[in-house]
């Protein structure tokens, strides 16, 4: 049943992220030489025990392959370098801290295709933070991050 509504939740975010390029034009496509994220929506609010999906896309220079995907929640300070929590490791889930193992997965497993978008399932208003998505290849830490606000139940 959750399956279901979180699929149903990311066909909806999918629509509006279309929608909302036709009604503005996105910036020219990144260099190929260059890394960048992009996040649709920009924030998130969802709900206690249902899931939340953080789509993305992103971009890296030409010559790296990406194949090791990382998300780190960051400490509620929102300095994202020390003491940051990894919620999400492609190639080592059981490095993700405790209270986040096997609850997020990426969406898409091969990297070679610029999605870098995840599920959190049963999310939980602790979960409440921005996060940030790291490839180990390169390696790089792309500096924008994602809120995402959890609310209690209805």
């Amino acid at each position: 049943m959750w399956v279901l509504i979180c699929t149903a939740l990311l066909f909806s975010l999918t629509e509006r992220a279309t929608c909302q390029n036709k009604a503005h034009p996105a910036a020219a496509p990144a260099a190929a030489n260059t890394y960048s994220i992009t996040f649709s929506p920009e924030k998130i609010t969802a709900q206690t025990g249902l899931c939340a999906v953080i789509s993305c896309t992103f971009t890296h220079p030409a010559n790296v392959k990406p194949t090791t995907a990382i998300w780190y929640k960051c400490p509620s300070n929102g300095k994202c370098v020390q003491h940051r929590k990894l919620i999400f490791h492609s190639k080592d889930p059981s490095k993700a801290q405790e209270g986040y193992k096997q609850r997020v997965s990426l969406l898409e497993t091969d990297l070679t295709k610029g999605n870098c978008s995840v599920i959190i399932n049963d999310i939980r208003e602790k979960d409440t933070g921005m996060y940030q998505f790291r490839m180990l290849e390169g390696p790089f830490t792309y500096p924008r991050k994602m809120k995402i606000t959890v609310t209690g139940t209805a």
